[in-house]
């Protein structure tokens, strides 16, 4: 009988085993689908438009980078786009911005978002049927002043007319992007609804240079900031409802002015993704980031950010600007900050 309960017992303990073994191999199994699921962050470049196309290629085969922004403008459209076919060829995946008119410079006339639906949706569908960018970003800058007249709403409606026809071709979408001025400003609001006043704090220390922080404060005040915010919220809402595939945004070191130039400010570029995706279900991509300085380590804080951030797509603005700074000389040799670029893009 004492035998007999042992052997039973042996049974049931290795039965245990087994079944234990076999949730630990598909825990394992499952881990492992969802590292292999998880997309890396594509890297790329958008070079200043002083050098030809082959010079630019040139710096982007330095930088060892596979994906470019290109700009398509369909009032210039003509049934095809030399440089595209250029780039594409050369073998770069192309993050293309589709502009309805010729972007406005200081001084000049800001375009108004096209209202004209039918018009708008031939010419992006010849558009798109002649080329299938991997992401097609509609405008540039959907709040900048210098660049558009008209509502989000406005640029909502265009943005919606867009993605109905790049989805149709296969083509994912994004917005013109958005600023972390916009983002960082509800994450803090974030904070506040949920009672997390410290937190709150902290991040408002953290991100919010003078401006913000008293606009922030200071609600009632129908200043530059607020109307700004207003406009942001409006857009997320959108970027919600609307079935665009990424939010785009741009990020410059120091981000909202904060910072020591040397290091990227402490989890606020993934912060930023992560409430994008939890408000809006949209992964947060960049098509346009870079720093105000040449300063190596900066490159590498901020890539590191992006990658543990979960972006999609990194795209660097290499231009020597009032307010941003090259990662090449003008003759294409690369420059501390463009070696740390490359060497970080060739091991990740």
């Amino acid at each position: 009988m004492k035998k007999s309960n042992f052997l039973i017992g042996l049974c049931i303990l290795l039965s245990s085993c087994a079944k234990e073994i076999n949730n630990l191999s598909n825990t394992a199994n499952s881990s492992t689908r969802t590292s292999a699921l998880q997309p890396a962050t594509q890297y790329g470049a958008l070079m200043a438009a002083g050098n030809d196309i082959l010079a630019k290629i040139d710096i982007l085969n330095s930088l060892n980078v596979k994906y470019h922004r290109y700009t398509i403008t369909m009032t210039q459209w003509k049934g095809y786009d030399g440089g595209y076919d250029q780039f594409v060829k050369a073998g770069f995946h192309q993050v293309c911005n589709i502009n309805y008119d010729v972007q406005a410079s200081a001084g000049e006339k800001p375009v108004p978002f096209m209202k004209d639906t039918v018009t708008y949706k031939k010419k992006l569908d010849e558009i798109l049927t002649k080329y299938q960018p991997e992401v097609a970003v509609i405008e540039n800058e959907e709040t900048n002043k210098t660049y558009h007249t008209g509502s989000m709403d406005q640029y909502l409606a265009l943005l919606r007319n867009a993605v109905s026809i790049a989805h149709s071709k296969g083509v994912k979408v994004a917005n013109g992007g958005i600023h972390p001025q916009g983002i960082c400003y509800f994450v803090w609001k974030d904070y506040k609804d949920k009672g997390m006043n410290r937190e709150a704090d902290d991040w408002m220390n953290l991100t919010f240079n003078s401006g913000m922080r008293y606009s922030a404060l200071h609600p009632e005040k129908n200043n530059g900031y607020n109307f700004y915010w207003r406009q942001i919220d409006t857009l997320l809402n959108g970027f919600t409802s609307i079935d665009v595939d990424y939010v785009n945004a741009h990020i410059y070191e120091p981000i909202n002015d904060m910072g020591d130039g040397v290091n990227t400010l402490p989890g606020c570029i993934k912060t930023m993704a992560d409430y994008i995706k939890r408000r809006t279900g949209k992964q947060l991509i960049t098509n346009e980031c870079g720093q105000r300085n040449t300063n190596a380590n900066l490159v590498n804080s901020m890539l590191q950010a992006f990658k543990e951030g979960g972006y999609p797509y990194v795209i660097w603005f290499s231009k020597d600007g009032a307010a941003t700074k090259a990662l090449n000389e003008t003759n294409g040799v690369l420059r501390n900050n463009g070696i740390a670029y490359r060497d970080f893009v060739s091991t990740h």
